[in-house]
C-alpha cells in the first residue's frame, strides 16, 4: 500500500513540479535543509522541535511524580541518578526521541493512508485558535512574547497542532473507528486472537449450606478430575482427556451458555478485567497455561479445572461473545503499535536536532491541546 502511494505521489510530484517551474522543488528544498527531524514527507524544523520538548517534559515529569519519584525541571534533578545509573536527564533525552520519532512517523503514515484535507486544516486551525483566545487573548504577539523562552512562536505551535492532529488520527485511518475495518485483514484479525487464552471452565461450588451428600458428590468430582489431571502430568494411568472434561462440564456449576464457545481471556480485554474482579485466580492461570494443559484452581466459590484448547477460527466474527467486545479495537492498536515500532528507527535526527539543548528548554504550562474541535 505504502510503495504504491510513493509511486502516485512521486508521478504527481513531478507534475506540479513541472507546472510550477520548479518553485515547489525549491520550497522543499528550503523545507528539508531547515528540518532537525525527518521522516517521509513529514519535517520538524527547531521551533517545532522545542515546541515538543516542552510539551513532553511536562508529560514526562507528571510520570514520573505518579510513580512517586520527586521529579522537578531543575538541572539537580536531571543530573540525579536513576536506578539503573543513568541520569535522569539522559532517560528523558531518549524517551524524548522515542516520542518524537512516533510522532514523526504516525503523522507519515496519516499521510500515506489519508492526506490532510481542507477539513482536517479547519479543526487544527479552530482549536489553535481557541488557545490563543483563552491563553493570549488572540493576539499571537503576546503570545510570541510568552512562549520566546521556550524557543518556539505561533506559527511552531500551528506546526505541531498539526502534526499531533496528524498523528492522533493515523491509527483510525487506516483500520477505522474503534478498529472496525481490521476485519478487512484476517490475516491481522487471525495474529491477534492468537494472543488469547480460549480456555473452558468447569466450576464446582462448595457451599457451605449444601447437605453431606452432595458435598461428597462434589468432592467425589473434585478427587477424580485432579487425580486424572495429575496422571497427565506425570505419566500416570486414567489421565483426563477433552472427552472426560467435557462430561463432567455438562454437570458443572459454572455458566452453560458458555460451555460451547468457551472463554477467552486477554490481558488487555475488558471483560478479561471485570471477569478478573471476581475469579483472579482463574485469570492468571488461563493466561498462564499452554495449550492443551489442564489445570486446577481454587476460587471464592470452590474449585475451578481449567481446560485450555486452540482459538475457533474466526471467533472474533461473533459479534454475541462479550469477551471478545473489544477485539477490534485492541487489535487495531496492536498492529497499529506494531507498525510505528518498525517505522521509528528509521526517523532521521540530524545535526540540527543534536545542537538543540533539550534539558534547557522549560516544560510548558500552557498552549498545549486536549481535544480537538
Amino acid at each position: 500500500m505504502k510503495n504504491r502511494f510513493l509511486t502516485i505521489f512521486v508521478c504527481v510530484f513531478i507534475a506540479v513540479v513541472l507546472v510550477a517551474g520548479g518553485s515547489l522543488g525549491i520550497a522543499v528544498g528550503i523545507k528539508n535543509a531547515r528540518a532537525a527531524v525527518k521522516y517521509g514527507n513529514v519535517t520538524l524544523d527547531e521551533g517545532t522541535v522545542r515546541y515538543f520538548a516542552s510539551y513532553y517534559k511536562m508529560l514526562y515529569i507528571r510520570s514520573l511524580r505518579i510513580a512517586g519519584i520527586d521529579a522537578s525541571d531543575k538541572a539537580d534533578f536531571w543530573d540525579s541518578a536513576a536506578d539503573d545509573g543513568r541520569t535522569y536527564g539522559q532517560h528523558f533525552e531518549d524517551s524524548l526521541r522515542e516520542y518524537l520519532a512516533s510522532l514523526v512517523a504516525a503523522a507519515d503514515i496519516y499521510l500515506t493512508y489519508s492526506g490532510y484535507t481542507a477539513d482536517d486544516k479547519l479543526r487544527v486551525a479552530e482549536t489553535a485558535e481557541e488557545i490563543l483566545q483563552y491563553k493570549a487573548d488572540g493576539s499571537v504577539d503576546q503570545f510570541n512574547e510568552t512562549a520566546v523562552k521556550y524557543g518556539f512562536d505561533y506559527n511552531d505551535f500551528l506546526n505541531a497542532a498539526a502534526l499531533m492532529y496528524k498523528a492522533r488520527f493515523a491509527e483510525t485511518v487506516i483500520y477505522g473507528a474503534d478498529g472496525k475495518n481490521l476485519m478487512n485483514y484476517p490475516e491481522l484479525c487471525a495474529e491477534y486472537l492468537e494472543s488469547y487464552s480460549h480456555v473452558s471452565l468447569l466450576f464446582v461450588r462448595l457451599d457451605d449450606d449444601m447437605t453431606e451428600a452432595v458435598r461428597e458428590e462434589k468432592q467425589t468430582v473434585i478427587d477424580t478430575l485432579t487425580a486424572a489431571i495429575e496422571a497427565k502430568n506425570n505419566g500416570g494411568d486414567h489421565q483426563i482427556t477433552a472427552t472426560m472434561f467435557n462430561q463432567y462440564l455438562e454437570d458443572s456449576d459454572g455458566d452453560p451458555v458458555m460451555y460451547e464457545k468457551g472463554y477467552y481471556f486477554h490481558q488487555n480485554a475488558e471483560k478479561t478485567a471485570e471477569f478478573a474482579e471476581e475469579f483472579p485466580e482463574i485469570v492468571s492461570a488461563s493466561l498462564d497455561m499452554e495449550i492443551g494443559e489442564y489445570r486446577r484452581v481454587e476460587c471464592s466459590i470452590g474449585y475451578c479445572f481449567i481446560y485450555k484448547y486452540e482459538q475457533d477460527a474466526k471467533a472474533y466474527e461473533d459479534e454475541d461473545n462479550i469477551f471478545l467486545s473489544d477485539f477490534l479495537s485492541d487489535g487495531s492498536l496492536y498492529h497499529y503499535e506494531k507498525v510505528l515500532a518498525s517505522l521509528s528507527p528509521e526517523v532521521i535526527f540530524n545535526d540540527r536536532y543534536s545542537e538543540i539543548d533539550v534539558l534547557e528548554i522549560p516544560l510548558i504550562n500552557d498552549y498545549y491541546i486536549r481535544e480537538f474541535k
